[in-house]
């Protein structure tokens, strides 16, 4: 295996848990109380100085609606992924993802209301 392949950088998944939270407008007190952690938790994150458990892990998957190889390595490839297959069907297909995703979200939004 090469080196560091696989490899947990907590340094890099804390930049990523901080860059997450500013994005969604959240203090590091409420990102601490939608992990169910402690605010000091979450300044260990950001800093690095400690990875997140399982729990926690799941949790920002959840929450941020991301992948875990994302939060944890970096990767972004999914979200590459569903770019590539997109520019790959007709744009008639691309009429029926829109429409899927417009009712989808009219859906999720009326429920949250």
């Amino acid at each position: 295996m090469e080196k560091g392949v696989g490899v947990i950088d907590n340094i890099e998944a804390g930049k990523r848990v901080k860059k997450l939270r500013k994005s969604h407008g959240l203090t590091q007190e409420k990102l601490a109380e939608i992990l169910m952690v402690t605010t000091t938790a979450v300044r260990g994150y950001e800093s690095g100085e400690y990875g997140m458990s399982k729990d926690v892990l799941l949790r920002m998957k959840e929450h941020f609606n991301i992948s875990l190889d994302y939060l944890l390595f970096g990767d972004d490839t999914n979200k590459n992924d569903i770019l590539a297959l997109l520019e790959s069907i007709s744009d008639e297909n691309k009429m029926e993802v829109l429409l899927y995703l417009l009712a989808y979200f009219v859906v999720v939004k009326n429920n949250c209301i």
